[in-house]
């Protein structure tokens, strides 16, 4: 269970990090402040398009397998922002940009196997037990309510 709490704060990490650190990255790229905008919204943008697609594929290839897929794909999307190069204009644009949407796609993985393997294995009472829930629970440790549904 922990496995999964962590991939889950880990896309939340990555996705609301970028939020505030966006304008010392847009100086040190050499990027437009158009385009830096644009780098934070792409995540989700990308993540909510493919949720759907990911929950699919989860119920076909198997829960764990887009799991892995999504904890691989959100080391790639780092690992292309991390070697962004500065002011190389297409190539640092391409490079945030692309690193972002494989994070989108990482989380359009994540969430929906995550899901349904608390589903799987805790029912009832035990399912709220893994995962926090209540009023304090989204803003204690985003992301990770989502564990709750049903």
């Amino acid at each position: 269970m922990l496995g999964i709490v962590l991939a889950v704060i880990n896309f939340w990490l990555f996705a609301q990090t970028l939020l505030n650190v966006i304008p010392g990255i847009r100086g040190q790229l050499g990027v437009e402040e158009t385009l830096a905008d644009l780098a934070v919204s792409i995540n989700s943008l990308f993540s909510g398009i493919f949720i759907v697609v990911a929950g699919g594929l989860v119920d076909r290839l198997g829960r764990a397998k887009i799991l892995y897929l999504g904890i691989w794909l959100s080391i790639a999307g780092s690992l292309l922002i991390a070697l962004t190069p500065e002011n190389l204009g297409g190539l640092t644009s391409a490079m945030l940009l692309g690193g972002r949407v494989v994070q989108g796609l990482s989380a359009a993985c994540i969430i929906p196997a995550t899901m349904a393997l608390v589903k799987t294995y805790y029912e009832g009472k035990g399912r709220q037990r893994p995962c926090p829930t209540g009023p304090s629970a989204p803003g204690a440790v985003p992301g990770s309510a989502h564990c709750s549904a049903g």
